[in-house]
């Protein structure tokens, strides 16, 4: 998905009539109480910038893991957060009076309109919109619980591959993207253990898995381990696209890089 969507360094001279996001820490008003991110672009903004909040510390920053700061900005592409669709009570129970006292204003359990979204796909419980269930909620109490006993939340700072394919069904472009489960991997002992916040080109992953380079000017993810590369040597030098079993978007951000026309 690097091919199809990018995030790129915005240029004040030469991008000033284009539409274009602000990181902030804060909302106009100089206060927030957590970090937000309204879905899609805002086309009410005219290129005076769509803003974006997220800041560290406190039970509302976001910027623990790099999770946490994914999900706030991958929304800005279109994807909604799936614990707020129509039919989630199926799939999960919400909690609503265990949220912090100073989030409850922001009705942050409110369910999308049925005819505002689209929820035909299977409910993506690794989507990396689907918060931790202790997030906002009070000390030893939880966000919500799914419904399937022993159902898995996603952990990793990776797309899911629901978050790939609503992508894809967005930006025409990515249409020739791969999008592969990052959760369906092969580990080489079965005592062996996940560090799921450097998973990436040192870690073993589906068998099958197509796998092409990752992109130019960028550095492998530091791991905790060195394990033995698969024979077939799926990781190969730097190159153009991203390896499809992350499906993009994995945000491989290189300060020095700078924007090219």
């Amino acid at each position: 998905m690097f091919n199809c969507v990018r995030f790129a360094p915005f240029n004040a001279v030469t991008d000033s009539r284009e539409d274009h996001i602000v990181i902030s820490p804060t909302l106009n008003s100089g206060i927030t109480s957590t970090c937000s991110s309204f879905p899609g672009r805002v086309i009410s903004q005219n290129a005076r910038g769509q803003k974006l909040i997220i800041f560290g510390g406190g039970p509302g920053g976001c910027m623990l893991t790099k999770r946490d700061v994914m999900a706030i900005i991958i929304p800005v592409l279109g994807l909604r957060q799936e614990y707020r669709r129509p039919d989630r009570d199926t799939h999960i129970q919400v909690f609503p009076n265990n949220i912090r006292s100073e989030f409850r204003s922001l009705d942050l359990l409110k369910k999308y309109d049925s005819t505002m979204v689209e929820f035909t796909s299977p409910f993506d419980f690794f989507s990396i919109t689907m918060p931790s269930q202790s997030r906002f909620v009070n000390e030893n109490s939880l966000l919500y619980v799914p419904r399937k006993e022993g159902q898995k939340i996603g952990e990793f700072a990776r797309l899911s591959q629901g978050d790939c394919q609503g992508l894809k069904k967005i930006y025409p472009t990515c249409a020739r993207v791969v999008c592969s489960n990052p959760y369906n991997i092969t580990l080489p002992e079965d005592d062996a253990e996940l560090d799921p916040l450097s998973l990436g080109v040192a870690t073993f992953i589906e068998k099958n898995a197509t796998v092409t380079r990752r992109p130019r000017f960028t550095r492998r993810p530091t791991t905790t381990r060195d394990p033995e590369l698969p024979a077939n040597n799926l990781f190969a030098d730097e190159g153009t696209p991203l390896d499809p079993p992350f499906n993009g978007l994995e945000f491989w951000l290189d300060p020095n890089r700078q924007k090219t026309n």
